[in-house]
Order: structure tokens, then sequence, then C-alpha cells
């Protein structure tokens, strides 16, 4: 079954994935004369059995599993759609659904209150100027946090994004060479000079948690963002914490750098935020969230709540915690 030793192109890799309950490696190992097909058909058989399971007991993620796509989308999957570029513009690329995208961007540009529907650079009126623009997103958080953070970056640095007023005259210079250029307006970035009596005026720091996104962390090098720990380690700031009495219980000595100050924001077991900062109409937020998708069933609630209400359930679990449900829209421990 799977991997015989001869076909890979290789040695055998290793499997530092963690052992999966009915799912075995060596049959998704891929070799350089491709699989035969019962251990593809193996493979597959795996796959599904495992998604069921997992469906059923899924709770915590803003991933909704109620879907019903075999029956609605399934015969798209033959097809390459892609919606590459702008969103309200055509391109090359016409195996597309960009003229459903647009209807997609007015609905949540209506939540955020944003001014919609979208409308396009218009030379007779200024009003564009407060429209919306977006796109769906292709992967998820890590681009809308990489988006968001970039905004943010270029906002908090000051930067206007301002449309090139000589476009217009290098589009005749360039017509008389016999050449032409693009008829949609052109930006550029202008940046301010920083102030001489704050010299810090126009430079993002940025907090996050122990328990934040990996895309936050990745992003922020991307970008060039400085943390507040690397601001502080260079400019030799003394940190306002110390330990153990200012840091949540249980939390490590070792994420505390030599400085003194912790590399992320210390957070607490459940992932919460420890600070007076975090305090709702004087009461300390000192409870969790669980995210309740159209998936969620009252079963699978009632699973939950059982498995935490056992002794053990939590670290340091208190006596006095009790577990309350709100009326179906979540879950909180307090």
């Amino acid at each position: 079954m799977g991997y015989d030793g001869k076909n890979y192109p290789g040695t055998k890799p290793l499997t530092p994935f963690p052992e999966v309950r009915g799912i075995h490696h060596d049959d998704f190992i891929l070799t350089a004369d491709g699989l035969p097909k019962e251990q593809i058909e193996r493979a597959l058989r795996q796959i599904y059995t495992y998604e069921s399971r997992q469906k059923l007991n899924f709770l915590g993620y803003q991933a909704n599993q109620k879907f019903d796509f075999k029956t609605d989308l399934s015969e798209y999957l033959n097809y390459h759609v892609n919606n590459i570029g702008d969103p309200f513009q055509s391109g090359n690329f016409t195996v597309n659904s960009k003229f459903a995208e647009p209807a997609v961007l007015d609905y949540f540009a209506s939540l955020w209150n944003a001014r919609w529907p979208y409308e396009s650079n218009n030379e007779y009126s200024c009003e564009w100027r407060e429209s919306y623009w977006g796109y769906v997103l292709s992967m998820g958080s890590s681009e809308g946090n990489l988006y968001g953070l970039w905004n943010a970056r270029d906002y908090l640095q000051g930067k206007q994004l301002v449309v090139d007023d000589t476009i217009n005259e290098r589009k005749i210079k360039a017509s008389q060479d016999g050449m032409k250029l693009p008829s949609t307006p052109r930006y550029k970035v202008l940046k301010p000079t920083a102030h001489k009596n704050n010299l810090n005026a126009y430079t993002p720091i940025c907090f996050y948690s122990l328990d934040t996104h990996y895309s936050i962390i990745k992003n922020m090098r991307i970008l060039e963002i400085t943390t507040f720990f690397e601001e502080a380690s260079n400019k030799g700031y003394i940190c306002p914490l110390k330990y153990p009495q200012d840091y949540p219980q249980n939390y490590s000595k070792q994420y505390i750098a030599d400085n003194g100050w912790p590399a992320e924001v210390p957070s607490n077991d459940d992932g919460s935020i420890s600070g007076e900062d975090l305090y709702v109409n004087g009461k300390a937020r000192n409870y969790s969230h669980i995210y309740i998708m159209p998936s969620v069933t009252d079963e699978m609630l009632g699973h939950l709540l059982e498995d935490l209400s056992q002794p053990g359930a939590f670290p340091n679990q208190d006596e006095n915690r009790e577990i309350v449900t709100g009326r179906g829209l979540g879950i909180q421990i307090i």
C-alpha cells in the first residue's frame, strides 16, 4: 500500500504532520510514476471519511459548514473561473464572474455604511471620491489582514493617494510619438515630512498579542511595520510590566527578553488579553467567545457544554466557574 521505496524521486520523506485517526500518510506520497488508481481511490475515501467526521463536531471558527455545493455548484468544477484584476473593470481573462462580484461588494459596503454602489472616477463630479472600492478576497484572513495593515500603515504615516495630474499631458505627448497610454487614471503617493519637534509623528507602532493570527506577524515583516517590542528595544525604554505580578497566570518568563519586554502583548490561557484597557462597563472581560455559524446545531452545543462541565476541563479551574449560554447566540465562559 502506498510508498514502496522504489519509485519515489529520492528517499522517503519524513512525516512531520501529527498522526490523524483514519489517515495513512503513505497513501498520499507522490511518486515519479504518479499514483495507481486504487491508491487514489483509497486516499480519497480517507479524506471523505475524515472531513465528514470533522464537519459534525467543528466549532469555534468563523467558517460555515452548511453548504450544498454538490447540488448548486458542482457543474462549475470543470471551469477555471478567475476574477483577476479590478472587479469593476473588464479584463483579458474572460472566464470570470465579475458581473456578480460588485453585487457582493455592494452588500458588504452597505453593512459598513459605505457609499454604494461603487462609482468610478467621474470628471464631472467629485462624489466618486466618497465611493468605496474593494474586491472579494481570494485567500481569506491573511490577505484581508495584509490589506488592512497596509492601509493602516499608510494612513498613520500620513501618506496621501492622489491623482496624477500630469497623466493627460503625457498622453498627448505619447500620442504624438505614435504611442498610446492607458485611459484609466493613474495615482501617486505623497509622503509627509516629519515634524521637527516630533520625529515619531508618522511612525506607526504595532501592538499584537501572543495569540494573534500568524498572518499579522508575517504581514508586519512584509510591510516593514515596527512593533512595540522593536521600538522599545531600539530606544532603550523601560517596560512598565513587572514579572510575575503584571502578567497572566502561568505566563512563562521565557517569553520575556533580557531587556524586560515581552515580544508580544501577554494573553491569558484562553487567548484573551490581560489588561485594564479591556474592561467593559467597569467589568473585566474574562470570558471567551465561540463563533456560532449556520452549521452549528443545538446538539453540537449540548455536547460542548457537557465536555466543558467536566472536572479539569480548564487549567486552574475555579469551583465558582460556570457555563452559560446566550440564547443560542454564543457561549461565554465566566
